[in-house]
């Protein structure tokens, strides 16, 4: 939870605004909204997808919420109701954007990457398809604001520069 929130905080300081964001979680936050549940996960990728508007970036992180089932298909799992990784793939496709970052954090995340894997995608799992760890060390914000993660020398830490340095 720490990291999600510190993570809501890096965007805030990098000039989100916070009406722009939906941030889940099982605990009373500063910023939640709710919980993060399938309804209202589905709520938000609904409304990013109705959002046509043109050359907006989109990020989204997910931790702990990934499982496999036996017949090899990723699913998000939630109390209310479970999401298949093709469905937010389809999502994904319903949206207008310059670039999407999914950040996908926890035992096994990387079984979600090639399954969205498309042009103008940054797919961040912390672990790979058959890696688990608990807790789960990785955290991008930490190296968001590691200067030394900055490797094109352009005065801005990317995800992607983040998940190298992490």
């Amino acid at each position: 939870m720490s990291k999600a929130v510190s993570f809501m905080d890096n965007l805030i300081d990098e000039g989100w605004n916070q009406e722009d964001i939906d941030f889940f979680s099982p605990n009373t936050t500063d910023y939640s909204e709710g919980l993060g549940n399938l309804s209202n996960v589905k709520d938000s990728l609904e409304w990013m997808a109705d959002d046509d508007s043109q050359n907006k970036e989109i990020v989204i992180y997910i931790s702990d919420h990934g499982y496999p089932d036996t017949k090899n298909e990723t699913w998000l799992q939630f109390t209310d109701g479970n999401m298949s990784v093709s469905d937010i793939d389809s999502y994904f496709d319903d949206m207008t954007y310059s670039r999407l970052t999914f950040i996908m954090c926890g035992s096994r995340s990387g079984l979600v990457g090639n399954a969205l894997k498309d042009n103008n995608r940054d797919i961040i799992c912390s672990m790979g398809p058959d890696e688990s760890s608990n807790p789960d060390r990785f955290n991008i914000t930490r190296s968001l604001i590691d200067n030394r993660a900055d490797w094109n020398h352009d005065g801005k830490v990317t995800y992607v520069e983040a998940f190298h340095m992490e």
